[in-house]
């Protein structure tokens, strides 16, 4: 930790070698986590084959959202009134969540606050949303029964989060994560 590193270099008793030999071992264990996470990252485009060339959608009070995977992958929002359509994001990447990195936990580590893990996909450059920029949409995949758009939420402007579930996002890590 940080603070371990910290009081290592107050103490002038420590070698130079000491702390080469963690910093090889922390580039060896951040080497391996790339690995693994390139791994994921693999399964995760092969696991999202499935759902090639296929729309699902959610219709709320004012809008439907369509998340589309595949050769024209994007998200939109349509709005039921003026029947408008609005693009929320293309395309950009898929990064498995394993559900313990800092960003997708609480700061309590009590099993109420576990995370599932899954898959966000991450959709980029959407249409100009006034000083904001770009929309982007970040789709958070776990495994269900079926492909299912479970709700749409909107964290600040133009930025939207959006729950899924799939059979797409079961794999080896979930099946042990759910007892399956």
């Amino acid at each position: 930790t940080d603070s371990d590193s910290d009081n290592d270099s107050d103490n002038d008793n420590d070698s130079d070698s000491d702390s080469d030999s963690d910093s090889d071992s922390d580039n060896e264990s951040e080497s391996e986590s790339e690995s693994k996470s390139e791994s994921k990252s693999e399964e995760s485009a092969i696991a999202f084959l499935a759902l090639n060339d296929e729309c699902y959608t959610h219709i709320s009070t004012k809008y439907e959202y369509s998340v589309c995977f595949g050769q024209n992958s994007s998200v939109t929002q349509k709005d039921t009134e003026s029947h408008g359509i609005t693009t929320l994001g293309n395309f950009w990447r898929i990064i498995f969540d394993d559900g313990n990195s800092s960003s997708s936990s609480s700061s309590s580590s009590s099993e109420e606050n576990k995370v599932e893990p899954g898959y966000k996909v991450e959709y980029v450059d959407g249409t100009h949303c006034w000083n904001h920029g770009s929309r982007i949409a970040n789709i958070y995949i776990t495994c269900g029964e079926n492909n299912q758009i479970q709700g749409v939420h909107e964290p600040s402007t133009c930025v939207y989060d959006i729950a899924m579930i799939s059979p797409a996002a079961c794999n080896n890590y979930t099946k042990t994560f759910w007892g399956i």
